[in-house]
């Protein structure tokens, strides 16, 4: 998931016997100097060589990504959504200042937790995890966390779950990001290669780590490169339940499934990070959507209680509700056509104004408290109407003195205006227009609006 600079793979070399006959050329003083002139962080020269991640920094060549935020172009299929830019890192990344990360506009951090041996099969945890979590939490950074996964089970990656879970069990309150399956081949091959999985086993073993994260309180995701994804797994029974983390080191991501964050790069520069780290864009439009429960050291539970949902207002459906003690603010949700809630609003008060909506149409709430990034219990759902007589000019559109273009004008309808429908009308064209009445400045008008200039 993570590559080193090139320093660094002197001494991942000089470690697995590949140049010791260049070494042997070396005095040992030219070699210490060597060693010491690089900041090596705490433990790497240790990293198991069991380690995936070691294996694929060793074994896939290093490409170099200059991308910068501003040089990269975004699928249009995610016009509207914000984009907030993170990082991945490890124990490769060595002593990290997260307040500058945080400075220089990093807004989340994943974290690895731990990877499976791709050749023994033992379950690892990456040393440097506690002080990343800790640390990036501290300096404001929302935090996530990825297992590198080479199960070839779904009892293994169950296994893998669990072993996330319970290292995460004294940082949980810190968590407000997914936990990741990180799934790539290692080794040469790996057991996870070699097992030659079919995408039908490969699917099932992701959804076996998901489901597991997801009982704890966590927000799953797969991660994988775009070929890996294509090529072995069943895409579908994934992004349909769980949000996708797709790699490709490009300006532009060309893959076509579901997928809400990108790894851009894998040799970005990040002030704060020594070195390479890989950097992602996510896109979303709630930056707290996937704030977990924490498993067990949750402990706000507060619930927004006498929700209304208002109706009355032209256009618009007032949800209010007794404010909760312990809540800092409140995400509002709104059904969708499919039964589904979608997120539509933060706010610290106690209302919020649904506005646009249209007329004569029934719109069902629910509305969660939250206590920093702790999600409480969500209320019942209640349901509200937009006044059917009332509806408001989505244009400057023309008020005329009949139901077709044909009618002179009576005066041009400002944008937004409130009106009251008195008819409705359809005309030889089979046109559906709107009798209103409105006033400006004191003086009444009344005439006909063409009705898809009315909402």
């Amino acid at each position: 998931m993570i590559k080193t600079e090139e320093k660094y793979r002197w001494i991942i070399l000089a470690r697995k016997g590949k140049i010791m006959s260049l070494l042997k050329k070396i005095s040992a003083a030219i070699l210490a100097a060597l060693i010491a002139a690089v900041s090596i962080p705490a433990g790497y020269a240790y990293a198991d060589s069991d380690d995936p991640t070691l294996w694929v920094m060793e074994n896939q060549p290093l490409k170099t990504c200059s991308y910068t935020t501003q040089s990269l172009t975004h699928n249009s299929k995610f016009d509207g959504y914000s984009r907030y830019y993170g990082v991945d890192v490890s124990v490769y990344q060595g002593s990290i200042n997260w307040t500058k990360v945080a400075a220089a506009g990093k807004k989340y951090a994943f974290v690895r937790v731990g990877y499976r041996g791709y050749s023994s099969g033992s379950l690892n945890a990456d040393s440097y995890y506690k002080t990343n979590i800790t640390n990036a939490y501290a300096a404001g950074i929302k935090v996530g966390a990825y297992f590198f996964s080479q199960a070839i089970t779904t009892s293994e990656a169950k296994a893998e779950a669990d072993y996330v879970i319970s290292r995460l069990a004294s940082y949980n309150t810190k968590i407000s990001m997914p936990v990741v399956i990180d799934v790539e081949y290692a080794g040469s091959p790996g057991r996870l290669k070699a097992a030659g999985l079919s995408k039908t086993a490969q699917t099932n073993i992701a959804l076996a780590f998901c489901r597991e994260i997801a009982a704890a309180g966590y927000t799953p995701m797969v991660y994988a490169s775009t070929s890996f994804f294509g090529s072995h797994f069943n895409m579908s029974s994934i992004a349909s339940s769980y949000p996708v983390w797709v790699a490709q080191y490009s300006s532009s991501c060309s893959y076509t499934g579901t997928y809400n964050f990108w790894q851009y790069s894998s040799t970005g520069s990040v002030n704060g990070i020594s070195g390479s780290a890989d950097k992602d864009v996510w896109y979303t439009k709630d930056i707290d959507q996937y704030t977990s429960s924490g498993g067990k050291g949750a402990s706000f539970t507060g619930q927004a209680t006498n929700v209304k949902a208002t109706t009355g207002q032209i256009g618009k459906i007032k949800v209010s509700w007794t404010k909760t003690a312990g809540a800092t603010r409140y995400k509002i949700y709104r059904a969708t056509k499919t039964g589904s809630f979608k997120y539509k609003a933060s706010v610290t008060g106690s209302s919020y104004w649904n506005k646009g909506l249209k007329r004569g149409s029934t719109y069902r709430y629910k509305v969660l408290a939250m206590n920093g990034t702790t999600k409480g219990t969500v209320s019942s759902i209640v349901t509200g109407k937009a006044p059917s007589n009332y509806g408001y000019a989505t244009a400057k559109v023309r008020l005329r003195k009949g139901y077709s273009t044909a009618y002179k004008t009576i005066r041009v309808t400002p944008k937004g205006k409130a009106v009251k429908i008195l008819k409705t009308v359809r005309n030889k064209k089979k046109h559906t227009w709107y009798k209103v009445r409105y006033t400006i400045n004191k003086k009444k008008y009344r005439g006909y609006i063409y009705s898809k200039y009315v909402r």
